[in-house]
């Protein structure tokens, strides 16, 4: 059996908790933002509810070093709480 690692993130941001949540469960809004420097997001399919599943791809500005993040949303409270488990693909657990 796999232990399950966890991970909690908080951040205080300086906008309305509704917009949050949505960049973090909107396709478009979230390519917008994803991806931290020469990175940009490719492709994000969201199926937002309880058990749905996403898939982020990312790559870099290049087009090479392609990564893709995939995991399934637990717990959806809009616009205050938003769960969900978080694997890169290529991990151990993948």
């Amino acid at each position: 059996m796999i232990a399950q690692d966890r991970f909690t993130r908080e951040y205080v941001l300086n906008a309305p908790p509704h917009a949050v949540f949505d960049a973090w469960t909107q396709a478009d809004a979230l390519l917008q933002w994803w991806c931290p420097g020469a990175f940009h997001a490719t492709h994000a399919s969201l199926d937002v509810r309880p058990g749905g599943r996403y898939e982020i791809r990312m790559a870099a500005a290049q087009g090479t070093d392609v990564h893709v993040v995939r995991g399934e949303y637990v717990e959806l409270q809009r616009p205050h709480r938003l769960v969900m488990t978080w694997r890169a693909e290529g991990t151990p657990h993948d």
